[in-house]
């Protein structure tokens, strides 16, 4: 008997512990503070691979059908200009190679011989979307977007794309 009692008592003690709320007060950050945020560390050197141009920058993301959000950024020496789509469901950078047939579409696409920074990679790059596989080889470039200069970016060249794009604006795809 006393040692239910002890049961009883103990259980009555962790549950007025565990039922105390605790509170943590959270903070959202709009996009303008990330990005400077982001721009600062760089400054700083604490992002290696990247370098700010003039301490300043940024983007204009575009919205298509509240389904893609997307802006320009380029590639390569001299630039090629590409409009990606931002994404944070994945961590990949890819682009339609000028390799890419019938399947990239109508998109803008990358030249690696029209490029004097371009280091071949050449790794496999495949993913599956639901939507569909792409595929293709990994490169390096230098990246510039939103005042950032991204030197060796590693992305992928995309050489098969059966995504379905009849309904993207954009294909090219970069992911945070």
């Amino acid at each position: 008997e006393s040692m239910l009692k002890l049961v009883v008592l103990l259980a009555v003690f962790l549950l007025s512990v565990s039922s105390e709320v605790v509170r943590v007060a959270l903070k959202k950050k709009d996009n303008k503070e990330f990005v400077q945020n982001l721009v600062k560390q760089a400054e700083a050197g604490g992002i290696p691979s990247v370098r700010v141009s003039d301490g300043t920058g940024s983007i204009v993301i575009n919205d298509y059908a509240n389904s893609q959000f997307y802006g320009p950024i380029d590639l390569g020496t001299p630039d090629q200009e590409f409009q990606m789509i931002f994404d944070t469901g994945s961590s990949d950078v890819w682009v339609a190679s000028v390799k890419c047939g019938d399947s990239c579409g109508r998109h803008a696409t990358y030249d690696a011989t029209k490029s004097s920074t371009y280091v071949a990679n050449g790794t496999d790059f495949n993913i599956m979307y639901g939507s569909g596989p792409v595929s293709g080889y990994q490169s390096i470039d230098n990246m510039k977007w939103g005042g950032l200069n991204v030197k060796s970016q590693e992305f992928a060249e995309v050489t098969d794309q059966l995504v379905s794009v009849e309904h993207i604006k954009w294909v090219n795809l970069m992911v945070f």
